[in-house]
């Protein structure tokens, strides 16, 4: 018995190898099937996906065998890979000096027949080889020699797609863990920074109000300014705050919501804007779902409703719609309204549409990503439509 040669690019074939992470895994049907395949076109009794590390030869996938691996030295398919754009014919292995005496030949499984056709990746390092096998002498057509290769070429596709998902799948969780980490910070810092600005504001106020009549004009401003600026801020960790809180997390309990107390309850939260109306229009009288979060969304698009609007009255109205497992919302509202090159980033954390508010305050862009967030926490979705000076439409659906 003749021991396959290492080849020379061993090392690097290894790597290549070990980046496909398939060592070891359990049968999968894709290979399988092709296995079955092979073994059909060529009529042969056993078939197999092998791959070979630096020690074994290792089966992915195998027919008429019942072994999972073997040592390298008596593979076939070991002397294959060292000549990985042909494909290795033994027509009679008793007759071979490299296998007449090879344990696979004079006993299980009575190697005679072989054919093997590497696996070659496309950066030309075969990893195994994909063979047929037969316990008495034969050949094969030019058909068949033909299917072999284009079965073994469909096997490092698989192989590769395979790769991508399990990368694509370690991406995903990485991201996940990565928005984990950025939430929880963000949280942190948001939570740490708002009792410090609950203190400042205070002693802003105690300022002022002891010393109305010993501040100058000027000073008077400056502090006004120092509030304002600090009131902004705390506006800004506000929503943070929301937005750092993942609703799936919060575990709250669903809850029958009567709607028309919901909507008056939130027309009533929003007494600084008198010029305004609210209209209902459902086909149920109860929503059962988290209020909380509800109450989140509503706001967040009524607050946006109301600053941005040039309108004499603001206008808003609310559809609910029982649509099987889903509820769909739509809210119109009558505002500014967004520019159609604007809505695709109308979601997005910090986008801002407009410099100021109608009360001449600077936006944050978080409204709208909370609104988002809190939508698919609630398992749903959300769009947007809107006409610049006509008003903006958002329909959403909440899972049951």
């Amino acid at each position: 018995m003749i021991q396959p040669e290492i080849p020379i690019n061993e090392e690097e074939r290894l790597v290549a190898l070990s980046s496909y992470s398939i060592m070891d895994t359990i049968a999968e049907d894709d290979f399988d099937s092709l296995t079955l395949i092979a073994a059909q076109i060529c009529d042969t009794p056993v078939s197999l996906i092998s791959l070979i590390d630096n020690k074994r030869q290792w089966f992915k996938s195998k027919k008429g065998i019942s072994m999972e691996e073997m040592p390298k030295e008596y593979s076939f398919c070991g002397h294959a890979i060292n000549r990985p754009t042909e494909i290795m014919l033994v027509e009679d292995a008793r007759l071979d000096a490299r296998f007449c005496d090879n344990p696979l030949v004079v006993s299980y499984p009575y190697a005679v027949f072989y054919a093997g056709v590497p696996l070659l990746t496309e950066d030309g390092y075969a990893l195994g080889t994909l063979c047929v096998m037969d316990n008495k002498p034969r050949a094969l057509t030019d058909t068949q020699l033909s299917v072999l290769r284009a079965l073994a070429t469909q096997i490092v596709q698989l192989m590769k797609s395979r790769r991508n998902a399990i990368v694509l799948e370690q991406t995903i969780e990485t991201l996940g863990r990565r928005n984990k980490e950025l939430e929880s910070f963000s949280y942190m810092v948001a939570h740490d920074i708002k009792a410090p600005l609950n203190n400042i504001d205070a002693l802003l106020q105690i300022i002022a109000s002891d010393n109305k009549t010993s501040f100058t004009e000027e000073t008077v401003e400056m502090l006004g300014l120092i509030q304002k600026s600090s009131n902004n801020l705390r506006g800004l960790v506000k929503e943070l705050l929301e937005y750092s809180i993942n609703p799936q997390e919060l575990n709250l309990p669903l809850s029958g919501i009567n709607l028309k107390e919901f909507m008056k309850e939130l027309e009533d939260s929003f007494q600084y804007e008198q010029q305004k109306r609210f209209s209902l229009v459902s086909d149920i009288d109860v929503l059962v779902s988290n209020k909380i979060a509800l109450e989140q969304i509503f706001s967040n698009l009524i607050s946006n409703s109301i600053k941005y609007n040039d309108k004499e009255r603001v206008d808003i109205g609310v559809k609910v719609d029982d649509i099987g497992s889903f509820y769909e919302i739509t809210y119109q509202d009558n505002g500014l309204g967004i520019a159609t090159s604007e809505l695709e980033r109308v979601f997005e954390p910090f986008s801002v549409f407009e410099s100021t508010d109608k009360y001449g305050d600077k936006g944050n862009g978080l409204g709208l990503a909370i609104v988002k967030k809190q939508v698919e926490g609630l398992g749903g979705q959300i769009k947007v439509k809107s006409n610049l000076g006509e008003g903006t439409q958002f329909r959403f659906t909440l899972s049951k």
